[in-house]
């Protein structure tokens, strides 16, 4: 379990309210809201830039939200693992990739390279390629190759991420270095709201880790059940492979296809 101490949320500031409600009973983590969308890199490399004006050294894990995954512990059992792998290769960023099932053309995939080392799941491998979002062919050649899904799931030292943003998209990285020497001070929240205003839009998966393949790896999930609940036709998918559906599923037609509640 990952202390409430070393969580930070990352939101937008108009879902405010929704995440101060949902942690309003519990032990409230850090924070962190973006005044605007500028992205997934800038949804990465905010917290990062954050955290590393806290904690130099820091091994960050990164769990976008709109996960389903069927087994916790199995799961966590896993990234504590590639953590410690992490702390003898601090060179790298390693992905948690996902066995494919189709030939997905909303992820991103992976194509793993060289053994790098072992976990007790299997070997964590280089990346020789990452491709975000391919056509239906290429991940149909992907899906025979044995290639890996990515799920967005990434563990690397904190140092180590803002270094690959710097590398990327130097721009966006420069703007979020302004914001660094406020943390903590009256001046944070208007420093983090100019750097939103100038900085680029970016894609983390396409900008920062197709750019990047030589300091990523990949280390494949446990046998355990994944799914990126980003559309309502995944959520659907998702319910219909579980035991107990919920009320709210139970009360749809076949045809029916909502968003999660």
């Amino acid at each position: 379990m990952i202390a409430r101490e070393r969580t930070v949320v990352v939101t937008a500031s108009r879902h405010l309210g929704y995440v101060n409600e949902e942690f309003a009973s519990a032990a409230r983590p850090t924070i962190l809201a973006q005044p605007f969308n500028r992205g997934t890199a800038a949804g990465v490399l905010y917290p990062a830039h954050w955290i590393i004006r806290h904690d130099l050294g820091a091994i960050v894990a990164l769990f976008p939200s709109d996960h389903l995954i069927s087994d916790d512990a199995t799961f966590m059992a896993h990234v504590t693992e590639v953590i410690t792998w992490i702390e003898q290769h601090p060179e790298h960023m390693v992905l948690v990739g996902a066995p494919p099932t189709h030939p997905e053309v909303e992820y991103g995939w992976i194509e793993p390279g060289t053994s790098l080392g072992d976990l007790s799941t299997g070997a964590v491998r280089a990346v020789r390629r990452f491709t975000e979002k391919p056509s239906l062919g290429q991940a149909r050649m992907y899906l025979e190759a044995g290639h890996l899904w990515n799920t967005g799931i990434l563990v690397a030292r904190v140092a180590t991420l803002v270094r690959a943003g710097r590398r990327t998209v130097p721009g966006l990285t420069a703007r979020l270095s302004r914001v660094t020497r406020h943390v903590g001070t009256p001046q944070e929240a208007d420093a983090v709201r100019q750097a939103y205003d100038l900085m680029p839009e970016e894609n983390f998966s396409r900008a920062v880790l197709e750019g990047c393949s030589d300091m990523l790896a990949v280390s494949s999930m446990p046998r355990t059940s994944w799914s990126d609940l980003g559309s309502p036709d995944r959520v659907m998918d998702a319910v219909a492979r579980m035991r107990t559906r919920p009320a709210w599923a139970s009360r749809l037609l076949p045809t029916e296809r909502v968003a999660a509640p």
